[in-house]
């Protein structure tokens, strides 16, 4: 996954207004317990014969392959930015979504 933590987004506008923290409707990756390991990366490739997901790490850029016994695809989002003018080029530096 991308993102190293889950976030509860029904909650989402609380915090804009400061009727609640932000930590309290986020909850990290790294303290889930039994999780095994967790790799902030991307997917790029998914083997189903040899039962391989090719990655590239986020941060470093390195590939590496995770091996599996069972995986669970999951459908993820990405912001509609209905064709505003350089959205989709700042995304990331100076425009950043949920």
């Amino acid at each position: 996954s991308p993102a190293n933590h889950f976030l509860f987004t029904p909650l989402l506008p609380s915090t804009a207004v400061g009727t609640l923290e932000f930590r309290a409707i986020q909850e990290p990756v790294r303290t889930i317990r039994g999780l095994g390991h967790y790799y902030q990366a991307k997917a790029s490739h998914l083997d189903l014969d040899k039962r391989v997901v090719s990655c590239e790490d986020l941060y470093k850029g390195t590939k590496f392959d995770v091996a599996y016994d069972y995986l669970c695809v999951a459908a993820g989002k990405k912001s509609n930015t209905f064709g505003t003018p350089n959205i989709e080029r700042l995304e990331g530096v100076v425009v950043f979504f949920l």
